[in-house]
């Protein structure tokens, strides 16, 4: 239960924490300028965190549970049975079991008991032989140097087993992150291809002398109103899908880091959790300041984008519990389960790196085409010149070196803290 209560108090710190780093870019009055620059660096964070933290921490992982492996068979190797070649002594001398008296006290000597001895004939270079069953058999290892057959065959087994270990590993981490990338561009891209055909928007054609009455007849409310309806029906699922899609990635990613602090905390060795646990937290922070950041440059609310936050602080801790119980369920914190559990952490911390990668690619398009969406304020064919003004002004080398410092960011956080 000291395990369980452990682990329970550094899901409630995380949580914590993540919620009061991503409600920063949400509580503070920003400015447009602001908001596109702490966007920018949220962006950077985001980037450097997939290529920095989390793939070679999923990698670290799945090469780590072939290391257990190959201690477990290092041990049953220095545990093998090795054959010895025993000879008793001639001094004794052979009698009768009929024939066999009590001896005086006085007649034993401590030099006179039978024992395994070598022959004197013994060459240690050729193989030798048993007095029961002739042939090859193992010799014991005097001197440490010497290694038998049956261990050279068991070392190369051992070898042959561990390179292809280490093969499969090289198949696997393809197959994860390909997997987690395919998997975000599916929830990113079906519901666009499942909706109907949106139907063109139409084109009102005013002539000139009409333009004044126009808008001097029709009300700011109406005009407020078909505003409205053709944001709602354009943007507004555009914007909902993208959100969904930069939560969802996190989420995934978030989860994974609950499952290896969760797997970490049924190891024997208690300080695991709390090295995972700070290591998780250093870049789970600026995720999360870097996922509210971008929410709000998609459009979305303060309240959805506390919303999104709040699933997200609490996705690590959730996965770390569920591992937890589902470990003590099935007796996976046994040594003969261990391996297994860090396979299926390295695994799930890859996918999670290749859905971490296509909401990193995602948010990079986001800032590059803003600019461009600022710059469309047309609607229903004609233009208004209040509207034709770009939103946000041309992207500056303070935005580009914005950009390069939360890449940089994780890289720097990474430094004396390896998972």
């Amino acid at each position: 239960m000291d395990g369980l209560f452990t682990l329970l108090s550094l899901c409630i710190v995380m949580a914590v924490a993540s919620f009061l780093a991503g409600i920063l870019p949400l509580s503070l009055g920003l400015s447009q300028p602001k908001l596109r620059f702490i966007s920018t660096i949220g962006m950077g964070v985001l980037v450097g965190t997939s290529l920095v933290v989390i793939i070679p921490e999923g990698v670290e992982t799945l090469y780590s549970a072939s290391e257990v492996g190959h201690a477990h068979a290092q041990l049953k190797r220095h545990l093998h049975a090795r054959e010895i070649d025993i000879r008793w002594s001639q001094s004794v001398t052979a009698q009768p079991l009929h024939e066999i008296r009590a001896r005086e006290p006085a007649d034993l000597s401590p030099f006179d008991v039978p024992g395994p001895v070598l022959p004197s004939d013994l060459d240690l270079e050729a193989p030798p032989r048993t007095p029961t069953k002739p042939g090859v058999v193992g010799v014991m290892n005097v001197d440490g140097k010497g290694e038998t057959q049956a261990d050279k065959d068991y070392s190369s087994g051992e070898e042959e087993e561990e390179d292809v270990h280490k093969e499969s590993h090289h198949a696997w981490i393809g197959v994860a992150l390909l997997a987690g990338f395919m998997l975000m561009y599916l929830v990113d891209k079906v519901p666009q291809y499942s909706q109907p055909a949106k139907q063109k928007s139409r084109t009102h054609h005013i002539a000139l002398n009409n333009l004044g009455r126009r808008f001097n007849f029709t009300t700011s409310l109406d005009r407020d109103e078909e505003s409205d309806s053709f944001i709602d029906s354009t943007e507004g699922r555009h914007v909902q899908q993208r959100s969904f899609a930069t939560t969802i990635g996190l989420v995934i990613h978030a989860a994974a880091d609950g499952i290896a602090l969760g797997a970490s905390s049924t190891a024997t060795t208690s300080g695991l959790s709390f090295v995972i646990f700070f290591a998780i937290m250093i870049h789970k922070a600026p995720a999360a300041f870097g996922l509210t950041s971008v929410l709000v440059k998609q459009g979305l609310s303060k309240r959805t984008a506390r919303g999104h936050l709040i699933l997200f602080s609490l996705a690590a801790p959730t996965g770390a519990i569920f591992t937890w119980l589902l470990a003590h369920l099935l007796g996976g914190g046994q040594s003969q389960s261990a391996q297994t559990t860090r396979w299926w952490t390295g695994m799930l911390l890859l996918f999670s790196a290749g859905t971490f990668l296509y909401v990193a690619m995602h948010a990079m398009q986001e800032s590059s085409g803003s600019l461009h969406e600022g710059m469309n304020g047309n609607a229903n064919g004609y233009i208004d010149g209040r509207e034709s003004t770009p939103s946000e002004p041309k992207p500056s080398w303070k935005d580009l070196g914005a950009a390069c410092f939360g890449m940089i960011l994780p890289l720097f956080l990474q430094v004396g803290h390896a998972h």
